[in-house]
């Protein structure tokens, strides 16, 4: 069975003859750049100079000689910057993209970007109505990704992911800041809905050009959107349905109009009390599957929406990954096929990016530990 196969059972909720497996599909299952260096040198693989897949969360993608050696089943096509653009950068350590929002990070460090500067933070109803958006449907975004889709279809077996992300509340949060944001939604709908129906406009032509271009190849499809944290979700079930929910199912509205494939929501944290709602919005699969925040138990995902959602991910990074053994990942990959595995529905990676306090031989133990105990049975 190959990794297109293999996918395609496992999403329909069939089991194929092994769980499939990602590390480096999307921008939020890869690499850090940190972690990639050491990792490729572990491996004993020649290094190439990273490509990095996300600006903001310094994920790189993963070299074919590795995605080869772990049996990873996934290959992530995204869509360009538009043509001539290029981030102002201010320093090594600080950038405004073509959002208007400035990130940084901290002096010397080479992890991850946060957003310091929300050009929305004051703004009212009239400057939000007004506020120059970028063309997220100018066709240089995807100039030659049809092609290479096509070409990639064609002459691999990889299952193919659109990565297109589109997150619409982290938007949102990062133009106008996350404290002033969720209050608009409290207390202003009128000027949240103003903010994320610009931000869904631009969004919906992106999704157009990029899906008309990779769509007819590629089984899954991916949206960002962090709903939660640790301890539960950052609003309310009927928050989500009021301010949330329409724009998310416009969202995924477009997409079924250009692809059959599976629709991918990447949400860290505790989401358990928003899944029927996400389920009846359209999602497919829900990513990371972060076990260790309250109420994601995956025996009991598994029980509760397992008959219509997929997980993806499932092997903890903030305890395991980091801080256990080889043993401790490979018991750890074990509890997470035998919960979430059966009948289907599960792609084994870990709980987001690897970062890079991850030892490299805890990350192939993940791997390794995936083809040994995620065997289903002999398909002929």
């Amino acid at each position: 069975m190959n990794a297109r196969q293999r996918v395609t059972m496992a999403l329909d909720h069939q089991e194929p003859d092994r769980v499939p497996m990602d590390l480096g599909g999307t921008a939020v299952s890869t690499l850090r750049i940190e972690a990639f260096e050491p990792f490729m040198t572990f491996l004993g693989l020649p290094t190439p100079e990273p490509t990095l897949v996300s600006t903001t969360f310094r994920t790189v993608e993963v070299p074919e000689t590795a995605r080869q050696r772990l049996g990873v089943d996934f290959l992530g096509l995204r869509p360009h910057m538009i043509d001539g653009w290029q981030n102002t950068v201010h320093s090594p350590d600080a950038f405004t993209d073509e959002w208007g929002i400035s990130y940084s990070r901290p002096d010397g460090s080479i992890g991850a970007f946060f957003p310091v500067r929300h050009p929305l933070a004051g703004a009212d109803l009239e400057a939000i109505r007004s506020y120059v958006l970028p063309h997220m449907g100018d066709l240089s975004r995807v100039s030659g990704l049809g092609q290479l889709a096509e070409r990639l279809y064609n002459s691999t077996d990889y299952a193919l992911i659109a990565d297109g992300m589109w997150p619409l509340l982290q938007r949102a949060y990062d133009l106008r800041g996350m404290d002033t944001f969720l209050m608009d939604m409290a207390t202003d709908e009128t000027l949240a809905r103003n903010l994320l129906d610009r931000i869904t406009e631009a969004i919906l032509l992106n999704i157009s050009i990029f899906l008309q271009a990779v769509g007819p190849y590629c089984n899954v499809v991916t949206i960002v959107d962090d709903l939660g944290v640790q301890n539960g979700p950052v609003m309310s079930a009927g928050m989500y349905r009021r301010c949330l929910k329409p724009y998310h199912q416009a969202l995924i509205a477009e997409i079924h109009r250009h692809t059959n494939a599976k629709i991918f929501l990447h949400c860290d944290g505790s989401i358990v009390k928003l899944l029927p709602d996400i389920i009846d919005a359209g999602f497919d699969i829900i990513n990371p599957v972060q076990a260790s925040a309250r109420g994601m138990d995956t025996a009991f995902l598994k029980r509760e929406f397992g008959a219509q959602l997929s997980f993806w991910g499932g092997v903890d990074t903030q305890h395991v990954m980091p801080y256990g053994s080889t043993a401790d990942v490979a018991d750890e990959v074990a509890r997470r096929i035998d919960d979430l595995a059966p009948g289907g529905g599960f792609i084994l990676g870990a709980v987001h990016n690897i970062q890079g306090d991850v030892p490299p031989a805890n990350v192939l133990a993940l791997f390794e530990a995936g083809c040994y105990c995620g065997r289903y049975h002999t398909v002929s």
